[in-house]
C-alpha cells in the first residue's frame, strides 16, 4: 500500500537530512551516498507537490523568481551582496522552497479569513 503525504515531504527531507550529517559525521560513504540519494527523491517529490507540472523546471533562481514576482521579495536578499556574504549559504534551494510554501499557505489562510463566503483561492 503506498502512502500518503498530504502534508508534503518535509518530515522526510528533515529526516534524510540528520541522515546525512549523521553519515558524513561518521565519514561512512556508503550511508551518505544512500542519504543523499533520497534527499534528491524527497525535494523533487516536494518540489512537484508545491510546483505541480513546473517542478522539473524549477531552480533555485526559478523560485527566487516566483518569491519576487508573487509576494514583491527582493532578489538580492536570496544571494551573496558586497554586504551580506553569507546569505547564499542560508538560502539553498530546499530553504526557498520551504519559504514559498509557508507564504502561499499564509496567503490562502488570509484570503479564507477575509473571505466572507469561505472560499480558499
Amino acid at each position: 500500500m503506498k502512502k500518503s503525504y498530504e502534508n508534503g515531504y518535509w518530515s522526510k527531507i528533515t529526516y534524510w537530512t540528520c541522515k546525512l550529517n549523521e553519515s558524513t559525521h561518521f565519514n561512512n560513504l556508503k550511508d551518505t551516498q544512500v542519504a543523499i540519494e533520497k534527499l534528491q527523491y524527497f525535494t523533487q517529490k516536494q518540489a512537484d507537490k508545491e510546483f505541480g507540472e513546473r517542478a522539473h523546471d524549477v531552480s533555485k533562481e526559478g523560485i527566487v523568481d516566483i518569491l519576487v514576482k508573487e509576494f514583491g521579495a527582493t532578489r538580492s536578499s536570496f544571494y551573496n551582496t558586497d554586504t551580506n556574504k553569507q546569505r547564499e549559504k542560508f538560502w539553498t534551494y530546499n530553504r526557498c522552497v520551504k519559504y514559498y510554501s509557508k507564504l502561499r499557505q499564509t496567503k490562502k489562510a488570509f484570503k479564507a479569513f477575509n473571505d466572507p463566503a469561505g472560499k480558499i483561492m
